[in-house]
């Protein structure tokens, strides 16, 4: 940690200290601002001067045992602030939430993370924030993003904004750089699609950015060639059905009880690009059940609004999509619903009549063909998909 008490209860923080008060601050004795405990500093030549317990701290949220990285990146962010003579508290205690943000910028609790933590604790710490009036903002150090896939923790950091899509923030403290992934997708063999913005630290307000992050208006648009799209999930499928994949097998379950076969649905099945990541454990059962609905319901007129309660109860009911601890569950089915309208629109299974309402035009069921190598070579859809930030819901 970067700040602790001396023994007249003032605030000492290790930032800008020059090496004569170094010298003087070695001769002190230092106190944890939060359990008491005496911490000792340690000033070497190799690591950035910071604050340690002596013994294990009482504290939950004790800040010991930081990376490099992460004590690098505070003095940087600290430097930002100073460089716009923006108002900011050091590793703050916050009593009544019993947690200590690595920087407070208003009612903006920064959280700097470097290393694993377990994700009920940063459900609650994001939660408990948001519950008592302040904006959780976690920027990821290189350690979560360098696979680029979205792992658990990385969920637990994204946000969302009609103008960004779902997305998150990562910093480069060998860069000097804060990164901003955006327009977050994912296909169903788990690689993810992002756009990206960098800036380079002090090159901004930081308090303009993060305060208006929800506005931030970056177009970045992105084409998916449907075929190959839809030809590389039918071959995963395939692949996990011919090793005896438990989900997989799961899947071809769901279809036989609705006298179908895993392959030889309807193209629709197969595209799942961008919505995967939402989702507990798959789609299939949401989509499944969706079209059993739409078929009953075959040529008649329907409502936007009908499916979106039929979608939204089935969510609930099955606990379909994972749960975002700084996205509300309604934001997540609202996105979740229109991409399946638009979806089913692209296919022709829904024709789009006055304001929103829709003709249902069903095809038959089964479509592909087992022994075909392409069964989507010659099909009769748009050549690409197209999806852009800002969102279009």
């Amino acid at each position: 940690m970067l700040t602790a008490k001396n023994k007249q209860g003032d605030l000492v923080q290790l930032v800008h200290c020059s090496d004569e008060e170094m010298e003087m601050h070695r001769e002190q004795q230092f106190f944890c601002p939060v359990c008491g405990q005496e911490v000792q500093l340690k000033a070497g030549h190799i690591r950035i001067p910071h604050f340690a317990h002596r013994s294990l701290c009482s504290f939950a949220g004790s800040v010991d045992n930081e990376s490099e990285e992460h004590l690098a990146l505070k003095e940087m962010f600290i430097d930002w602030c100073e460089s716009y003579k923006i108002s900011y508290q050091v590793e703050a205690y916050l009593p009544d939430l019993k947690q200590r943000p690595d920087l407070l910028i208003g009612n903006i609790a920064i959280e700097v993370q470097c290393s694993s933590l377990g994700l009920g604790k940063i459900m609650k710490r994001t939660r408990t924030y948001l519950a008592n009036g302040y904006i959780p903002l976690w920027i990821c150090g290189e350690h979560f993003w360098h696979k680029q896939e979205m792992g658990e923790n990385i969920k637990a950091f994204t946000l969302f904004s009609k103008t960004l899509g779902f997305y998150f923030w990562a910093a480069d403290w060998r860069q000097k750089t804060l990164m901003l992934y955006y327009h977050l997708e994912e296909n169903l063999k788990g690689q993810v699609y992002y756009g990206r913005k960098v800036w380079p630290f002090c090159s901004i307000p930081l308090n303009q950015l993060f305060h208006n992050q929800h506005e931030l208006k970056l177009h970045h648009t992105r084409s998916y060639d449907l075929k190959t799209e839809l030809l590389n999930s039918y071959r995963y499928l395939a692949k996990k059905l011919l090793i005896k994949d438990k989900k997989v097998l799961s899947f071809q379950e769901c279809c036989y009880k609705n006298h179908q076969h895993l392959l030889q649905l309807h193209p629709w099945f197969y595209y799942e690009v961008s919505q995967r990541f939402v989702y507990t454990h798959s789609s299939f059962y949401l989509l499944c059940s969706l079209w059993q609905f739409l078929k009953e319901q075959q040529g008649e007129r329907i409502q936007f609004e009908v499916i979106s309660q039929f979608c939204q109860q089935l969510i609930i009911r099955e606990k379909l999509l994972y749960t975002f601890p700084a996205i509300s569950a309604d934001c997540i089915a609202c996105w979740l619903i229109n991409q399946l309208v638009e979806s089913l629109i692209v296919f022709r299974i829904l024709a789009r009549r006055a304001g929103e309402t829709f003709v249902i035009k069903l095809p038959d069921d089964q479509f592909a063909s087992l022994n075909q190598s392409n069964p989507f070579k010659s099909l009769d859809f748009p050549q690409a998909i197209i999806t852009s930030t800002p969102l279009k819901i």
